[in-house]
């Protein structure tokens, strides 16, 4: 024999080892199911696709090599030699719960009303579903207590980023990047300018359903305020709920735990918890309102406020919200607190 027809015989031999592999696999791919490949990164979930049909011997480089060789051995005849198809597996990314598809619009803001009376955006809640968004906004403040002799006005400048990291978890930070305050009262008159605190966190969809899903929040505050003599550090974990009958309404709420300490100073850490509940209607594509009521105990001060928005659509990725609250109990002293946010989807 030949070495030619030698090593023919040893390559025929390795492509009937190959095709009773190949036809083993997908013996075993059938008995669990049908697989399943990502379609969209970012915020979009996967689904099951049928197999695909066996390839030509042509489309694949090794049965190719193979068929060469063997044309080439047998003097240029070509040999008649099975097809072997091979597939990559895909490890399946969690899938997007079915109540954050239902929504009116990509850049509609939604969830609870990001308007606080703390630093940064401690104790304003958190929504559910995550996004990859950044934004900008400002919030302004003002106390009037003639009886008292006392008043205050204050204005700070909020730069926000969330990054979609799966469809189901979320990193996003918050800055107050300009802070101006003016005090009066019957004896002395204070301002304060300058950057304020900084907030980091994450949130994971812990369950879901179909109109409904929770998740699960953390976000630390940094020490970056220069507004003070002291650095004042912080963490909040909560838990917020939406449920989503239609893409026209939501339910969603919120309840959640925090604390800071000062560094290097004598005053004792402070802590506090922090409920909301509200709707949000959205009238029509580019139109919303929002009604929440908040209530938070301990820190330095209680409150039960009602709070309220409007939210627009702007464009296909874009979404402004004009909101105001104001305590109504409790010994917060402020009058009003009201902010405008724009925001962008990517």
């Amino acid at each position: 024999m030949s070495l030619r027809n030698v090593t023919f015989a040893a390559v025929m031999l390795a492509s009937s080892f190959a095709a009773a592999a190949g036809a083993s696999r997908e013996a075993a791919h059938d008995s669990v199911g049908t697989a399943a490949v990502v379609i969209r990164g970012g915020d979009s979930a996967w689904r099951p696709v049928a197999d695909e049909p066996t390839r030509a011997a042509a489309s694949s480089p090794t049965v190719a090599a193979v068929s060469a060789a063997g044309a080439d051995m047998s003097g240029g005849a070509t040999a008649s030699a099975p097809v072997v198809s091979t597939s990559i597996e895909q490890t399946p990314v969690a899938a997007q719960p079915a109540a954050c598809g239902e929504w009116i619009a990509p850049g509609m803001p939604e969830g609870p009303i990001a308007l606080g009376f703390n630093e940064a955006d401690v104790a304003t809640g958190r929504r559910v579903c995550p996004r990859t968004e950044v934004s900008i906004g400002e919030r302004a403040d003002a106390t009037i207590a003639t009886e008292d002799f006392y008043g205050s006005i204050g204005a700070t400048s909020l730069v926000s980023a969330s990054w979609a990291q799966t469809p189901r978890r979320e990193l996003f930070f918050t800055v107050e990047g300009f802070h101006y305050g003016w005090t009066v009262n019957a004896v002395i008159e204070s301002t304060d300018v300058g950057f304020g605190q900084l907030t980091a966190g994450a949130s994971q969809i812990v369950a879901s359903g179909d109109r409904w899903a929770t998740a699960t929040s953390a976000r630390l505050m940094l020490p970056t305020s220069m507004l003070m003599d002291v650095r004042v550090v912080g963490a909040e974990l909560g838990q917020a709920l939406t449920y989503r009958p239609t893409g026209w309404l939501e339910v969603h709420g919120y309840a959640g735990v925090d604390g800071s300490a000062a560094l290097f100073a004598a005053p004792q850490p402070r802590f506090g918890g922090f409920l909301n509940a509200g709707v949000q209607w959205n009238a029509l594509s580019r139109f919303a309102v929002v009604l929440d009521a908040n209530a938070r105990v301990g820190g330095f001060a209680w409150y039960v406020a009602p709070a309220a928005a409007l939210r627009f659509r702007i464009a296909e990725g874009g979404g402004l919200e004009l909101a105001a609250t104001r305590p109504v109990v409790g010994t917060d002293r402020r009058t009003v607190i009201a902010g405008l946010r724009l925001g962008w989807r990517l």
